[in-house]
């Protein structure tokens, strides 16, 4: 699995445009939160919830931006395998160029993405072919890399929302002194005249 570390090596820019676009996530989230709790308030395990959720969707994206520029290096990589290859023929030995020396060459060269190179699958194309086979095999490992990484995401988001939902505490209402009544169960008074009391009025003679 390729991992935060060897993406930050490879390409710093990852990692700020990753963070980037989580802290959009994140605040997405917590527009979304705001609306569905809009009748409770966060409590410390919400904000603990939160932070873990961050962390998790910041990986993602980091890794899901370093997919981006993996695949930018797809074009230079069929260029090089095509010259090595070319190499060998012009010195006679292109019976010597195997799957595993141009695995091994491309692994020297982008080692984030030694990963990504099926070798079996070289085995089934001719010689001319392997350039082609070799940024086709890159390209679709990358992509389904990053699909897996927004599948990752949606989960996080998820559970993250139904945990921070749990831990939301509730707004109480008021309540009146010494009735233990809330001020929501008090009768509106409409043109100052409240509702009468039996017995409180008497019969003029």
């Amino acid at each position: 699995m390729l991992t935060i570390f060897e993406l930050i090596k490879f390409s710093f820019g990852s990692f700020i445009w990753g963070l980037l676009m989580a802290i959009v996530i994140m605040a997405l989230f917590f527009v979304l939160l705001s609306v569905i709790c809009s009748n409770s308030r966060f409590s410390p395990l919400t904000y603990i919830a939160c932070g873990v959720l961050g962390l998790l969707i910041t990986s993602q994206c980091i890794l899901i931006c370093g997919g981006f520029k993996v695949l930018g290096y797809v074009d230079d990589i069929r260029v090089e395998v095509t010259e090595l290859i070319d190499a060998g023929v012009e010195a006679g030995r292109n019976a010597g160029v195997s799957p595993e020396q141009i695995a091994g060459h491309i692994s020297d060269e982008y080692p984030v993405i030694k990963r990504f190179v099926d070798v079996g699958s070289l085995d089934a194309g001719s010689l001319s072919a392997m350039p082609q086979i070799i940024a086709d095999s890159v390209s679709e490992g990358v992509k389904s890399y990053m699909v897996r990484r927004v599948w990752w995401i949606l989960g996080f988001i998820v559970v993250g929302m139904a945990v921070a939902v749990k831990t939301t505490v509730r707004h109480r209402r008021p309540v009146m002194p010494g009735t233990g009544v809330g001020t929501g169960n008090i009768p509106r008074i409409y043109g100052g005249k409240g509702p009468r009391m039996p017995g409180s009025s008497r019969r003029r003679l």
